[in-house]
């Protein structure tokens, strides 16, 4: 439970644990403490009832939710995706160069070059049975896009 909500504490009787009095903690860190006969009942009995649901939905919340927003502080890094306008903007340039590049390749060279990004570890020997024709007319289109590559980004 947290001792202080919102710069209040609640002052609780040792033995019995029920509220007893509020102590306030102000922004320069001087402290005040208020007892029942200091302030008006009702509205003492309100704030204690009003503090004690915050907490419980404060526990309920980080019990029900995966990742609890008062984890930002600690663990910001993991709610970024770590891009930024500069970033978002290079991202976009580049897959307009990787557009154009793909517009200089042929119909046959754009599949294969699909297939090979789909499936990286897949063999030309692979790709060729799936073709009918050779590893070398593979390894010639490959060639062939590679050295259209250096053309366009070198």
């Amino acid at each position: 439970m947290l001792d202080y909500y919102d710069g209040v504490k609640i002052l609780r009787d040792k033995e019995t644990k029920e509220p007893i009095g509020v102590e306030w903690i102000w922004n320069d860190g001087t402290k005040e403490r208020y007892y029942p006969r200091d302030i008006k009942e009702a509205w003492f009995v309100n704030y204690v009832n009003d503090v004690k649901r915050s907490e419980n939905l404060d526990r309920k919340e980080r019990y029900h939710i995966g990742i609890h927003l008062d984890a930002l502080v600690y663990e910001g890094d993991f709610f970024t995706d770590g891009t930024n306008p500069s970033s978002d903007l290079n991202r976009l340039e580049e897959d307009k160069n990787i557009i154009a590049f793909m517009a200089t390749l042929t119909e046959v060279e754009r599949r294969r070059l699909e297939v090979k990004l789909d499936n990286p570890k897949i063999s030309f020997e692979k790709m060729g049975k799936a073709e009918n024709v050779s590893r070398a007319a593979i390894f010639k289109t490959f060639t062939s896009i590679r050295s259209k590559y250096n053309a366009f980004f070198c």
